[in-house]
């Protein structure tokens, strides 16, 4: 697990010293939890003067932040349709 996090880690260090995006994504929970982690880690960045390089996507739009939708949390195609407009 080890030198999965290690490349994970070398990953988004690139990421922000080119000011390139990364996505955090998923359906349900795991969305909801990519649009908070999104936000904090945004924040942390700025606070030392960094670009904000996180972003997420959120099978059902930022409507389903707050309300849950089985069908769209549940959907595999729409949440790779959410991906596709994401890119």
């Amino acid at each position: 697990m080890v030198p999965n996090i290690e490349k994970l880690v070398d990953i988004i260090t690139n990421s922000i010293d080119q000011k390139k995006k990364v996505l955090l994504a998923g359906c349900g929970t795991s969305g909801r939890l990519g649009f908070f982690c999104s936000r904090q880690f945004n924040r942390i960045l700025t606070k030392f003067g960094l670009f904000g390089v996180f972003d997420y996507s959120l099978a059902g739009d930022d409507e389903a932040i707050f309300v849950s939708n089985e069908i769209v949390e549940d959907s595999p195609q729409m949440g790779s349709d959410d991906l596709i407009k994401e890119s």
